[in-house]
């Protein structure tokens, strides 16, 4: 039965919806009268989930992008060599990828998308890359389907596979995705009946989020945001328009100068609707906003791509998810924008001609849901150079979620870009590190799939694409520069079912290849929401197999032999860091410390990190320790192996939030890490403690 709110809150197994005991939703129920279960679809887009849940996400990638690695950084699948899935095992005596592995904690499955190479040439799923897919939920294998049963279009004439139903299960270019959540109480387990050099190499990317230990966890309703994708083309949002501040403003622009709004709160932008006299004024405007007097967060982005407006003289309609425009004068965005006081909207016009528009705002009326993050968008524009880093929004203190990415790219054949040898592989891998630390918790394959979630470019079946939040305009060719070819092409993905969460800031970039000779202009935007102010905080670390640090912490271990390990993390190359060196315990039965530390007093719940070396024992498996706080289990440390491409691992695959019930009001406690038997070995490198400061 669908859930009275479009987020309810899963606490010990159970939806609960307007009694859920978690500030947040009651304000956000006590905020608008209720609108049955459609209530918040999309309006509350802004409210941040509780601090200590998590997403992950796990992608296929290229492993090594030196040009001295066997595949000289450009694998992309097609010798399988990749190792892109979590591990192997043998099912039955059959060879199984496994793509993803969740345990200890409830949570749901938030996207599972594949792409395959039938799409390159817009053929269907050869018979060889229809594998046959299994979802276990909490040991029992609850969906067993054909990899073309799981991605079946709402038009296909053999219906959809319940519970994989509706727009947000979609199929094009090659790229086959489903955000329908499947909830899970303890486990669940994504694998496939491949060959590893037919099919592990196909690029996947799988989204999950789990709970914090108390069990509070918000939940997508799916039904309801199918409804928000009916109503493209007009009001999104389920509370009804006429109960927003609905406000015209007309602004003609002299040269040179700006067209200010400024909007009263408390409340929020629900609507944010432009037309432009001239098309062409697409191409100089900026727009500006800042909320609540702040200069450190706020929009800062060429007015054209709050609509997802091409840049002229290209044009093309877009109305994806929250974003679109009608490929002429006017765009509309949808995203949620609170504030407390004031949003201050500034049209900034650096042409040398005035410019005229009609800006029309519908504001929520009323103090907005907390906690709520600001709405922020970033925008970065360069041209690319082989192995050189592509810059994208790098936030510190502060906590808050990536909601949309959208990537622009221009090539001519002017000369301004170096010269075009290889228009089949413009391709740049999506790094994001959140929390200042090193590590893969979110790193995805080549841009084309990660931004976009789609398939291939220049496909025949490469067509305007805008189900599921994401969306692709298709490849433009122009002649519109004299004697001179122009090719641009956009993509972008409105992150609803896969936020990338981050407590202590962001840092995104593309790594745009090191062999990579296509060059572009990029235009890279992402959007986020953002709370200043980080979350947590580091309260203690304690390096493991150091002998003055040890005994200050007074660990104490059983059978745990040292050993020193040096290794870049996957990404280091393109974010600058020096490889890492460390004495590593090999604990073999136990090891057990303290924390202690003054900074523990009036926290909002614990996290501790491990740095561990997870290189992979045969085809690989999962690592996992059970810890206890003070005798009492308080979960289950559980990560992937990996391979030698990638020795270190840290941040959120490693991080075990331990139960308020267990550290609260406690200056000390004793955290002992006990192996489970048969999973890989458990290498600790490092311990952090960090203390959570806010919800």
């Amino acid at each position: 039965m669908p859930s009275p709110l479009d987020f309810g809150v899963r606490v010990s197994g159970r939806l609960v919806a307007a009694l859920a005991p978690l500030a947040f939703l009651l304000g956000a129920v006590s905020a608008l009268p209720a609108q049955g279960p459609l209530n918040g679809a999309s309006e509350r887009f802004a409210v941040l989930q509780p601090a200590r849940t998590k997403t992950f996400i796990k992608s296929g990638a290229d492993p090594d992008d030196r040009l001295s690695a066997p595949a000289m950084g450009n694998d992309d699948g097609f010798t399988g060599i990749n190792g892109t899935e979590s591990y192997r095992e043998l099912v039955n005596g059959q060879d199984v990828a496994v793509l993803a592995d969740i345990q200890g904690r409830e949570g749901f499955l938030g996207v599972f998308f594949r792409n395959f190479w039938s799409g390159v040439i817009g053929g269907t799923i050869a018979p060889i890359e229809d594998n046959r897919a299994q979802i276990l939920v909490d040991s029992v294998v609850l969906h067993d389907h054909l990899f073309s049963e799981y991605f079946r279009n709402e038009n296909d004439p053999r219906g959809q596979v319940r519970p994989f139903v509706g727009p947000w299960t979609s199929a094009r270019s090659g790229g086959f995705l489903t955000h329908t959540p499947i909830a899970f109480e303890r486990s669940l387990k994504l694998r496939v009946f491949e060959n590893p050099f037919q099919n592990a190499g196909r690029f996947h990317k799988i989204a999950w989020t789990t709970a914090d230990p108390e069990g509070n966890l918000a939940i997508p309703d799916l039904t309801a945001w199918d409804t928000v994708l009916t109503r493209r083309g007009g009001w999104r949002h389920s509370i009804p328009r006429a109960a927003t501040s609905v406000s015209n403003h007309r602004l003609d622009i002299a040269p040179g100068g700006a067209g200010r709004v400024l909007v009263s709160g408390p409340g929020a932008i629900l609507e944010f609707r432009v037309q432009v006299d001239d098309f062409a004024s697409w191409e100089h405007l900026v727009a500006r906003i800042r909320f609540d007097g702040r200069s450190d967060v706020g929009v800062d982005v060429p007015l054209r791509m709050l609509g997802f407006t091409s840049e002229p003289p290209y044009s093309s309609a877009i109305d994806s998810v929250f974003c679109g425009n009608d490929g002429a004068n006017t765009l509309w965005c949808y995203f949620p924008m609170p504030f407390a006081e004031s949003a201050r909207i500034e049209i900034v016009n650096p042409s040398g001609v005035e410019r005229g528009l009609n800006l029309t705002l519908a504001t929520w009326r009323g103090a907005y849901p907390q906690p709520y993050g600001y709405f922020t968008a970033t925008w970065q524009r360069a041209v690319t150079q082989p192995g050189v880093p592509f810059r994208g929004p790098r936030l510190t203190n502060c906590r808050g979620v990536l909601r949309a990415l959208v990537l622009e790219d221009w090539v001519d054949t002017t000369g301004r870009i170096p010269p075009i040898t290889d228009m089949t592989h413009l391709e740049g891998d999506l790094c994001v590190r959140t929390n200042g630390l090193r590590g893969d918790d979110h790193t995805f394959d080549a841009s084309e799939t990660s931004i976009g979630k789609w398939g291939w470019y220049l496909t025949p079946s490469d067509l305007p694409f805008q189900m599921d939040g994401s969306f692709n305009t298709s490849v433009h060719v122009s002649f519109h520069i004299p004697g001179a070819v122009a090719v641009h092409r956009m993509m972008g993905s409105t992150l609803v079912f896969d936020p990338v969460q981050f407590v202590d800031g962001i840092d995104v970039m593309l790594e745009h290849g090191v062999q990579n000779l296509a060059q572009a202009d990029y235009g890279f935007m992402a959007i986020l929401y953002v709370q200043p102010g980080a979350a947590r905080r580091t309260v203690g670390e304690l390096d493991v197999g150091e002998p003055a640090a040890e005994s200050a912490w007074n660990a104490q271990f059983g059978t745990a032999p040292l050993h020193q390990v040096t290794s870049t993390f996957f990404r280091d190359q393109f974010y600058g860091d020096a490889p890492l060196s460390d004495e590593v315990r090999h604990v073999v039965d136990w090891y057990r410390f303290t924390v202690a530390s003054p900074n523990l007093a009036n926290n909002r719940g614990l996290c501790l990190g491990l740095r561990l070396d997870r290189l992979r024992v045969g085809s690989g498996g999962v690592c996992q320790a059970r810890v206890y706080v003070d005798g009492y289990f308080a979960g289950l440390m559980h990560s992937f192996t990996t391979n030698p491409l990638e020795v270190w691992k840290e941040g959120g695959e490693t991080e075990i939030e331990l139960p308020r019930a267990l550290t609260d009001g406690k200056a000390s406690f004793v955290v002992e890490l006990r192996p489970v038997t048969g999973s890989q070995p458990l290498r600790i490198g490092n311990v952090r403690v960090y203390a959570y400061d806010r919800d």
